[in-house]
This record gives C-alpha cells, structure tokens and sequence, in this order.
C-alpha cells in the first residue's frame, strides 16, 4: 500500500488492457493466406473434431491459427481468406474465425441452412411452395353440414313454418 507522499509524487498507474484480437489492428476483417489445414479436439465438456486453418497475415507475415465455421470445405494452400474476430471458447488460443463466403472460402448452401445464414453466408431459399393440404371429402361434408345449421340457427323463422308453433 503507497504512502500519501508516494502517491503525491509518482500517482497511480493505469491498468494496461489486453487487447484479444490484437492482429487484427483496430480494424473488422484482415486478409490472410492459408498455409496449413489441422483438426484439434476442444477442451474438456466438449468432444468434437474442429478444423482449424493456420494463416498467415499479409501484412505482417506473422502465422496464426484461425476457426473454420460450418461443414465442408474445398480450400488449398495459398487460398486467399478473410478474417474476423471471435473465437470459440472451446478452442485454446484461438481467438479468429474465418469468414464464409467471402473471397475463397465458399458459402454452405448444398446443406439447406435455414437460421443463423447471415454468419455462414447462405442465402435465403424462396425456391420452395407451400405445402399441399388434403382435405377429405367427408370432412368438407361435415364442414357444409355445420354451416346448413348455423345458417338455419340464424335465420330459423325462414327455415321452420309458421304453423309450427301453433
């Protein structure tokens, strides 16, 4: 604990913060080059087979490893990427993902993804027509018996005779 004359004369330091995605310079997205494809297990709750990509920045030259989100890829060595922030939490020490759909890496749309097709890069289907629905043909009877009362009910003075009554 400082003295009130050690605070006097040095003051107080500011905490520094790390930065998480340092390589990233401040900026949303960088280029990078994929040099080396690999398959890591996540930490412990977790089991899977993630594949992650080793990069290299192009304007630094420094090598990273980046997250492939979604299933499938069709990408080389050399293939040009784009990167973006954000890792998975059950991937140690990597804190970037690639983006799907931009420059070489391709969209996932032969898998159909209906939700979150903003992150993967798929479009929206509008291809498909609505389902078809068979109605039998003694529930539409049933259905226009209903309505024969219910009309009758409404106007019953038309329907039963005046005679009736008396």
């Amino acid at each position: 604990m400082p003295t009130k004359r050690q605070l006097a004369r040095l003051g107080r330091k500011q905490k520094v913060r790390r930065c998480v995605v340092p390589y990233l310079c401040g900026g949303p997205q960088r280029f990078v080059v994929a040099s080396k494809f690999l398959i890591r297990a996540p930490r412990k709750p977790n089991s899977a087979k993630r594949q992650v990509v080793r990069v290299r920045l192009k304007y630094k030259g420094k090598f990273i490893y980046c997250r492939m989100p979604g299933q499938g890829k069709d990408l080389n060595e050399g293939a040009l990427l784009l990167m973006r922030g954000g890792g998975s939490k059950d991937l140690a020490g990597i804190n970037y993902t690639l983006v799907r759909g931009a420059l070489s890496f391709t969209k996932i749309e032969q898998f159909g993804r209906s939700n979150r097709r903003s992150k993967f890069g798929t479009k929206l289907n509008r291809d498909k027509e609505p389902p078809i629905v068979d109605i039998n043909k003694e529930l539409e009877d049933e259905v226009e018996m209903i309505r024969y009362i219910w009309h009758a009910a409404q106007n019953w003075h038309y329907v039963i005779p005046h005679d009736y009554f008396f």
